[in-house]
């Protein structure tokens, strides 16, 4: 299956997305070889530390965040015919269908990158701090909700192009 070469847009994020990952890994590495081994690694609604774990709990986050990058990248060369999309399977639909995912895929993973680096420079904050406690839990939620919002945008996108099949 070929797929079109990615977008001005997306190369761009792809550009974000792996800088965010490198600084992510940087941030863990940090962590990993100054911080504390006892270091808190969960946290209640309140932004209270509740659960403690090893300095090397925070590796966890980028091998998380690459599954989970990988995955929407592998997406990328899924076929239409693997797609659920709205409208009918016209090839100006599916060409228009195909770039609206292509650019929603791009977006999640720069915003996904981005959670990760706020929640890992929460842990390495709260571990580093006199007491263990989210300082900004208000910004983990913020980049939650632009998740969600983002790709409802999109979701809202395709049902427009559907409607000028």
């Amino acid at each position: 299956m070929t797929t079109s070469p990615p977008t001005r847009y997306e190369t761009r994020l792809n550009y974000v997305t792996i800088a965010l990952f490198a600084g992510l890994v940087m941030l863990t590495v940090y962590g990993v070889l100054t911080l504390p081994n006892r270091i808190p690694v969960h946290f209640n609604l309140s932004g209270e530390a509740d659960r403690w774990g090893s300095s090397t709990s925070l590796l966890i986050l980028p091998f998380l965040c690459l599954f989970m990058e990988a995955i929407l990248w592998a997406t990328r060369w899924a076929p239409p015919e693997l797609m659920n999309f709205p409208g009918p399977r016209t090839p100006d639909n599916v060409a228009r269908q195909m770039l609206n995912i292509m650019h929603m895929l791009a977006t999640i993973r720069a915003f996904m990158a981005s959670l990760f680096v706020v929640v890992t420079g929460q842990w390495v904050w709260a571990a580093i701090s006199a007491e263990p406690h989210l300082t900004t839990t208000w910004l983990i939620l913020f980049f939650i909700g632009t998740l969600l919002i983002s790709t409802g945008v999109f979701v809202i996108r395709a049902y427009r192009m559907a409607d000028r099949s």
